[in-house]
């Protein structure tokens, strides 16, 4: 259940560059996003949107908190205005939104780090659910940059870089030493995809240590099980993506 006073002071500080080419919708989720949020920018086509994201990046000196991009538009579809605006800002926030059809695309954004999609028909309160949980982790930069040692990968699991600690409700978690060492890579690479030849090669080059794919997996089986099932996520075929929650 949302907490909708809680997500508009989650939100009214943020900016958003909504991208949709079919101007019903667009209209529709614009009067749902002026609730909680007090600076939108709409663009119909992904040309216009990388012209007002450069723009606003320009006059403002940051890019806008949240992209909410279409995938099928003219002129430039959401998989090429992501890409260009991740050349821009690689640490971009983007939800996608995406009809069941459009399924193939989904592979190439997750490739390029895009964690979040809303497929349509869209539910405003699906969208809202989103919204909670991108606007909830903000913040938790904004914390988190006061004291750069601590990653919340939740309201109650903690990250501390300089210690390799990672803790409940500040009990630590206790961790055997390949567990400490696959956090340590899925912290650098949090909201991407750690492939498995990526954490095999990871171990070898740090601590000569030879691992396999099935080794790989019980491991990961095991550090699961030790955490909130949300916030380790294996993509089958992929690799595993540590997320905020």
């Amino acid at each position: 259940m949302i907490d909708y006073e809680t997500l508009y002071r989650q939100c009214k500080d943020l900016s958003v560059l909504f991208v949709e080419d079919y101007l019903p919708l667009q209209e529709k989720l614009v009067e749902i996003l002026k609730e909680f949020f007090n600076t939108i920018v709409t663009a119909n086509n992904g040309e216009d949107a990388l012209a007002k994201y450069i723009k606003f990046n320009e006059v403002h000196q940051k890019t806008y908190d949240i992209i909410i991009t279409d995938i099928r538009m003219p002129v430039k579809d959401g998989l090429s205005l992501t890409k260009d605006i991740l050349k821009i800002d690689k640490n971009q926030i983007i939800i996608v939104l995406s009809a069941h059809q459009e399924s193939s695309y989904l592979l190439e954004f997750i490739n390029l780090g895009i964690a979040q999609f809303v497929t349509k028909p869209i539910e405003s309160e699906k969208l809202l659910e989103v919204l909670n949980k991108i606007t909830k982790n903000i913040q938790r930069v904004d914390v988190e940059s006061t004291n750069t040692d601590e990653i919340h990968l939740s309201d109650s699991i903690v990250w501390n870089k300089k210690l390799n600690r990672l803790s409940s409700d500040n009990v630590e978690i206790k961790l055997t030493k390949n567990e400490l060492l696959v956090m340590e890579l899925l912290i650098k690479n949090i909201e991407y995809i750690c492939r498995i030849d990526t954490i095999i090669e990871y171990f070898y080059n740090n601590k000569g240590i030879s691992m396999n794919h099935e080794s790989i997996r019980n491991l990961m089986s095991r550090l699961r099980r030790k955490l909130p099932s949300d916030i380790i996520s294996n993509l089958y075929g992929l690799g595993y993506k540590l997320s905020k929650v």
